[in-house]
């Protein structure tokens, strides 16, 4: 198995037990997460075979015309010289990194349809996650609050302010799938180029009402929530 994938699957593990406040994560969230990721790999793999084949047959077939088009022994062939780089002091200042992709959201906003949010805790956390994400897209259809976990927004004085969170720019649910637990859910999306990412989001009960609950607080220097626990390209 690629060490890149037994490395990702004991983070997911690590996190996992990190961020749960009671009780054991059962080893199967870890098997699913493995699961998952070799499937991904495995495309992945035979993708780049090809392509490494049809890369290794265009530099055999340069080198055949190079041999055949060297100049004669005895006389060199001068290149020119390139062109004088740009003094240090000349180049523009960098940027400053910006923001991830987020929404914001004020305390007021109701959105334009009805969202059926809190769900029940009759659900798996598979029902709130895959609406997230679908959701995302056509912001503000609902309100996205409705999807947090209150006791994180109390805790982090977000009951009555604008929250702001994180959002992937996707093109679709490749798989979803969750795990024994009914509350961790490993989510692979599409992006643009063909790439896909892999995400494990953590939802929580509430008074019989299933939400998202994020790991980590707000980021200190932006205030965006990040509402997985990973995000990771296979």
């Amino acid at each position: 198995m690629p060490p890149a994938l037994v490395t990702f699957t004991t983070n997911v593990a690590t996190a996992l037990a990190a961020g749960k406040a009671a009780g054991v994560i059962s080893g199967g969230v870890a098997t699913l997460t493995q699961g998952v990721l070799k499937t991904i790999f495995l495309k992945k793999f035979m993708t780049t075979a090809a392509l490494l084949l049809a890369g290794a047959a265009v530099v055999v077939g340069g080198s055949l015309v190079l041999a055949q088009t060297e100049s004669p022994a005895g006389h060199e062939v001068k290149s020119q010289k390139p062109a004088k780089a740009a003094e240090v002091n000349d180049a523009p200042p960098r940027p400053q990194a910006d923001k991830p992709p987020h929404i914001a959201e004020k305390p007021d906003m109701m959105g334009r349809m009805a969202s059926g949010l809190p769900s029940r805790a009759t659900e798996d956390g598979s029902v709130v996650v895959k609406s997230f994400f679908a959701k995302m897209a056509t912001y503000p259809d609902i309100r996205f609050r409705d999807f947090f976990d209150p006791r994180y927004l109390k805790k982090h004085g977000l009951t009555d302010r604008e929250i702001a969170f994180e959002i992937a720019d996707h093109q679709g649910i490749a798989s979803l799938r969750v795990a024994d637990d009914k509350l961790t859910v490993i989510v692979v999306l599409r992006f643009k180029g063909g790439e896909k990412e892999v995400f494990v989001m953590r939802c929580a009960v509430l008074e019989d009402r299933i939400y998202i609950s994020p790991e980590k607080a707000p980021d200190p220097n932006t205030g965006i929530i990040k509402p997985w626990i990973l995000r990771m390209k296979p």
